[in-house]
């Protein structure tokens, strides 16, 4: 018997009229039995009034659900570790199927290999715990590590701090099993680092959101483990001179991580945290992690950046305690202005080509003043804008203007979180209209009859 864990209320089909989630529960009662139904999924969890929720533990499970979701005529929502930021997963305010790939727990790794085979359930926290006694790591790191999936950032095209060495999550996926909306099992985990043969299917599920298909599991690609590591939190007059300093430390090999922030993200932090400021008073800052097996390259990396830029202070560590310190600077930013806000927070994930990137900015100051708290990754042009105190009836035309100034600069509306449902107007000012049909053909093969993710 399929081992699911179900929660379930009573619902109507939202595609088409010829099945009901009453009919559905029926179904995956006959394969689980009574005992898999546990508790309702209602309108106070964000749901509609009528919703299963199912949690497969096999790639075996989640086809029989998707099989009898295509059969019911049933939507279908996928849900990773809940860390998106679009609104692409999770309950919706309609009668659909939640499918949680959590429990979908494989992680395999034979010592001595350059890859790995990891469920779509396995968080990146679970997965570094899991590769720390060994010299291989994982190329993607965020600091939603002990939230997102590997699915998740899988079916988003993740990246985080280390993309402008690493590449994105696309870069890491070397075999990839996924099942289509009908229940079809499609499965490719060879590690292979070269494979030419036909259509690379995978790259096209790789950041679909999970419009196209469902990933269960995949082979991903480890990187060594570098010995040690050094961090330098260095402070600027202002982010024009913080982003030209970056642009130097992108050339230092050994340098896998340079994050901006503006000088008020960095108050916000210490003031929430209730921690000594390391750069009172200036405008911007950097924060730069560089690694290698010896730990003299690892110092002279940043010895030799800082000789190169000159900034007016600087905060360093080689202990792990002291640069966690360190690096809850930008990973503590969130929090904090959240704090902050009489309103929930309006985000902004952008690219912008280098060269636009610090007007881009200045722009931002000029349109949105103390409002705007802005830091990103600097060296691939990744822009995380945060907007305080902005009432729900302002923020449809102020992401508008946010986008479309973007698009006039040849940026990206989505750098690395999707589009998911509060993106979709944005993703037809970014895309042409020739794109765009494509992308509903591409949905049309994979999901003729809608059912995965609508909406």
């Amino acid at each position: 018997m399929l081992s699911l864990m179900v929660v379930f209320c009573m619902a109507r089909s939202p595609i088409g009229q010829t099945g009901t989630v009453h009919s559905l529960l029926k179904n995956v009662r006959a394969l689980l039995g009574d005992s898999a139904v546990l508790d309702e999924l209602t309108a106070a969890h964000g749901a509609d009034s009528g919703s299963l929720r199912v949690e497969p533990t096999d790639t075996q499970g989640v086809s029989a659900v998707l099989r009898a979701c295509a059969e019911a005529e049933v939507a279908v929502v996928p849900e990773g570790g809940g860390s998106g930021l679009v609104g692409g997963a999770g309950p919706q305010p309609f009668p659909h199927v939640l499918l949680s790939t959590r429990r979908l727990q494989t992680l395999e790794h034979r010592s001595g290999e350059p890859a790995a085979r990891v469920g779509a359930g396995v968080t990146l926290a679970e997965l570094e715990r899991s590769l720390a006694p060994t010299a291989w790591r994982y190329g993607i790191d965020f600091g939603a590590r002990d939230q997102a999936t590997l699915g998740g950032t899988i079916t988003t095209n993740a990246g985080g701090s280390g993309v402008f060495r690493f590449g994105t999550t696309r870069q890491q996926v070397l075999g990839l099993e996924y099942v289509l909306a009908d229940g079809t099992v499609v499965s490719d985990l060879s590690p292979l680092m070269k494979d030419n043969t036909g259509l690379s299917l995978q790259d096209l599920i790789i950041g679909s959101e999970g419009i196209l298909a469902i990933v269960t599991q995949a082979s991903i690609r480890l990187w060594p483990r570098p010995e040690h590591r050094a961090t330098v939190l260095a402070g600027f007059p202002d982010l024009d001179a913080a982003l030209q300093a970056s642009r130097v430390a992108a050339r230092s090999v050994p340098i896998e991580a340079i994050e901006f922030m503006d000088g008020a993200c960095l108050s916000a932090v210490a003031q929430h945290t209730s921690v000594a400021h390391p750069l009172e008073g200036h405008g911007a800052a950097l924060l730069l992690e560089s690694a290698h097996d010896d730990q003299t390259v690892a110092l002279a990396a940043l010895h030799d950046w800082i000789d190169a830029t000159s900034p007016s202070a600087t905060a360093a560590a080689t202990d792990r305690a002291d640069r966690a310190r360190l690096w809850a600077f930008r990973e503590g930013i969130v929090p904090a202005i959240t704090a902050r806000s009489s309103f929930p927070l309006l985000k902004f994930d952008l690219t912008l080509p280098q060269e636009s990137l610090a007007g881009f900015l200045d722009w931002c100051t000029t349109q949105f003043g103390d409002a705007a708290w802005q830091f990103g990754h600097a060296a691939d042009g990744n822009v995380h804008l945060n907007l305080t105190d902005v009432a729900q009836g302002e923020r449809g035309a102020i992401s508008d203007t946010v986008y479309r100034q973007v698009c006039a600069l040849s940026g990206s509306v989505s750098a690395e979180h999707g589009i998911g449902r509060y993106k979709v107007a944005a993703l037809a000012q970014q895309r042409t209209s020739a794109e765009l049909s494509l992308m509903r053909g591409i949905k049309q093969v994979f999901d003729p009859k809608g059912i995965l993710n609508p909406g």
